[in-house]
């Protein structure tokens, strides 16, 4: 069986040698891994992302935030500064 195996993985190696031959340089920098969505914060202090209404703090009421969704969480932003982290619902 250890055999077979390493015959098996002796033909893939050449296939995978000719892939890495053909794959680009990696960039540099990390690509964007976000979604970024506009929200304006009602009178009563909420915002809607996704059709889920989050609370925020009451200082925040009549501005717009930049909402960037993440896989596991929502970061809210007014200009470029944070004002909070939520996990989504």
């Amino acid at each position: 069986m250890v055999c077979s195996k390493f015959l098996a993985n002796r033909r893939k190696a050449r296939l995978v040698d000719q892939e890495r031959r053909l794959l680009g340089r990696l960039p540099s920098h990390r690509t964007t891994d976000f979604a970024m969505i506009a929200v304006d914060v009602s009178r009563n202090g909420t915002v809607p992302i996704e059709r889920v209404i989050y609370s925020v703090p009451s200082r925040l009421v009549g501005r717009r935030l930049h909402a960037h969704l993440c896989d596991d969480r929502i970061d809210l932003f007014l200009g470029p500064d944070k004002v909070m982290s939520r996990q989504p619902a």
